[in-house]
């Protein structure tokens, strides 16, 4: 039975629940869970106990056992009824049961189920589990991984010698008790018709204080144990049943009763997948992917009324300070303390992973600040995208220096798509004058160009700023996803714009962009017009035409020789004479609003600044693209398609 989305789904959810309140859930486990290892559940053992029933009275082997004792007897066989029949006391009953549960008569392993319960106690995340069944396998999967749990399998244990629950490492509670251990073996229906005041008390106070996980568990004879989780489950968490077949009608009463989810899956399966899928939470340390959705519903909804929400700004810095607190960015200078840092398990590609992931409810709500914002909520971006835009201490080189400014550029990029998003250039170009002093730095163009200028994790694979902000921005703004991305590369371009009009010399050097590109046009026309020339004069032309090219070339990357454009998220086409061009620039260029606010921190005339900047911009593409399709510069005719400067490398 493979897991339904829907399953998928709720397991997830617990995940994210479970990961994040670490030891506050308890696992219940029935006989379901230990079928899979070969041991038979209540009824199977009932039927073979039957059967032998029927030998020892020399009827022959029945081929339905069931039948023969209604036959018999007149009325169905139950297990309880069964066993209180056929062995008087509990010693017997425990001689009658143990060969289904020993495993040195039988070759008896832990399933899957357990093992995957084992890892998760291994990780600190559970720490109690109840079980009804009466082998040893949970204890047995936990000694495999090194952890020695504290055993309850009498009430005699219950004494005060036993350390709180909470204080335990592990605690496997035997409830009904278990095959070594004749006392306290609970099969009857007198005997499980309660517990012993000791073991009740215990019972009352696990439901009392954790989160609930049944599994493989049917209830359906256990009806003390039943009505002790209806009275005493507080609901704090919503607790979970694991059952592959169709609930009982009293187990379905108690799920409905408890306001609990169903996972219609076996343990194995389920189990696995809800320990693996919180191994990959905790590698990440991320947040619940519902977190994005309801902090941009929450962002918006505080952001519709007619003042600025109080309550928003808490929230905003509240998360703000959370992040600022992830080990990741807390890192030790000193090598040896480092290595030890859970900030730093995984190197740098694992905490760059965690980062990126803890940024993105912090990012969410800054695209929603962008959007609907006013000139208040403007300050509050601008003082968080500068509190990440800080690189931490430069003991521990380039990369993990540059760690926090994931968070800076989470936020950055957020806002600044968002602004792009609502057409509010003015909020964009704010960004962009974002500065942080940097002792011994020179000042940078943007917050987070030393992230860019630096080779690390960020810039490659599934950690690119777009593909880990993407989606959150689409939940955000609601736009719709090509518009979204429309918005985040024209932010691209739009701060490549920024850089030029304020770089060192603008003013003489679009002047010599704009000479050098007449002086092209007027090679390029005197090429085609020696079209029917003799051979040495359009050799001559042409040569004329390709060092006017060159020459028109360095212009624009003597402009902008300190702009960072390899890695963003920007598309390059093939334009006339093959050449390549940023189109989103050539369009940017004839948006007189975006143009107006960017221009306003050029110093010389604006005509030539619309005019020179977009052809600098396709110049750093081209070079761009160029190295990132093959690094000795040349671009095959596959290029002629578009692409992403933040495209793996081929």
């Amino acid at each position: 039975m493979s897991l339904s989305a829907k399953d998928q789904d709720a397991l997830v959810s617990l995940a994210f629940s479970i990961n994040n309140n670490r030891g506050a859930y308890a696992l219940l486990l029935g006989a379901g869970v230990s079928v899979p290892a070969g041991i038979n559940g209540a009824w199977d053992v009932l039927m073979t106990l039957v059967a032998q029933s029927a030998a020892a009275e020399g009827a022959e082997a029945p081929a339905d056992p069931e039948q023969w004792y209604r036959d018999k007897h007149g009325k169905p066989p139950t297990y309880q009824g069964f066993l209180a029949a056929m062995a008087r006391s509990q010693e017997e009953r425990q001689r009658m049961l143990r060969p289904y549960f020993d495993p040195t008569e039988r070759d008896l392993k832990p399933t899957a189920a357990h093992r995957a319960i084992a890892q998760l106690v291994k990780s600190g995340h559970v720490r109690v589990i109840l079980t009804v069944n009466f082998d040893k396998l949970m204890e047995d999967a936990l000694n495999e991984v090194g952890i020695h749990p504290t055993v309850i399998e009498t009430p005699a244990k219950l004494g005060k010698g036993l350390s709180p629950i909470h204080t335990l490492d592990c605690c496997v509670i035997h409830l009904h008790g278990d095959y070594l251990s004749p006392a306290a073996m609970l099969n009857t229906d007198d005997e499980l018709g309660g517990y012993v005041p000791e073991l009740e008390s215990l019972i009352k106070r696990i439901l009392g204080d954790y989160g609930l996980i049944m599994a493989g568990w049917s209830s359906v004879y256990d009806q003390a144990l039943r009505e002790l989780i209806e009275r005493n489950y507080p609901g704090r968490y919503t607790p979970t049943w694991i059952e592959p077949y169709a609930q009982s009608a009293v187990a379905s009463d108690l799920l409905v009763h408890l306001k609990g989810t169903l996972v219609q899956a076996d343990a194995d399966e389920s189990l696995g997948f809800l320990a693996e899928a919180i191994a990959s939470i905790a590698e990440k340390r991320g947040r619940h992917p519902l977190m994005i959705s309801t902090a941009a519903s929450m962002a918006k909804r505080e952001l519709s009324g007619q003042r600025t929400s109080i309550s928003l700004h808490d929230i905003f810095h509240q998360e703000l300070e959370r992040l600022a607190s992830i080990p990741e960015f807390t890192l030790p200078a000193d090598h040896s303390e480092l290595i030890k840092s859970p900030g730093y398990e995984g190197g740098a590609i694992g905490a760059a992973t965690r980062a990126a992931e803890a940024s993105k409810v912090a990012a969410t709500i800054a695209a929603c600040l962008a959007y609907w914002g006013d000139e208040t909520t403007d300050r509050w971006l601008f003082d968080a995208i500068a509190r990440f835009s800080t690189p931490m201490s430069t003991n521990l080189g380039p990369t993990l220096a540059n760690m926090s400014l994931i968070a800076g550029q989470a936020l950055f990029y957020s806002a600044g798509v968002a602004a792009v998003a609502g057409r509010r250039w003015d909020l964009a170009v704010k960004l962009l004058k974002i500065r942080r002093p940097r002792p011994g730095l020179r000042d940078v163009v943007d917050p987070v160009e030393p992230l860019l200028r630096t080779p690390g994790p960020m810039q490659v694979g599934e950690l690119r700023a777009f593909k880990v902000l993407y989606p959150g921005l689409c939940e955000a703004l609601a736009l719709g996803e090509e518009t979204v991305e429309r918005a985040w590369e024209t932010f691209e371009v739009f701060r490549i714009m920024h850089a030029i009009a304020i770089a060192p010399g603008v003013e003489d050097g679009l002047t010599n962009v704009a000479a050098a590109s007449e002086a092209f046009d007027r090679a390029d026309t005197a090429r085609q017009q020696a079209g029917d020339a003799d051979l040495e004069t359009r050799i001559k032309r042409t040569g004329e035409r390709d060092e006017a090219l060159r020459e028109s070339h360095a212009a624009r990357r003597h402009l902008g020789a300190n702009i960072v454009v390899y890695g963003l998220h920007i598309q390059t086409a093939s334009g006339a004479n093959d050449q390549l061009y940023c189109p989103e620039a050539a369009r940017l260029a004839s948006d007189a609003e975006a143009m107006g606010a960017i221009a306003a921190d050029y110093p010389g005339d604006a005509r030539g600044f619309i005019d020179g900047a977009p052809l600098v911009i396709n110049t750093l593409v081209s070079d761009a693209a160029e190295m990132l399709i093959n690094p000795n510069g040349f671009h095959p005719m596959s290029f002629m398609h578009p692409r992403w400067l933040d495209e793996e490398r081929s």
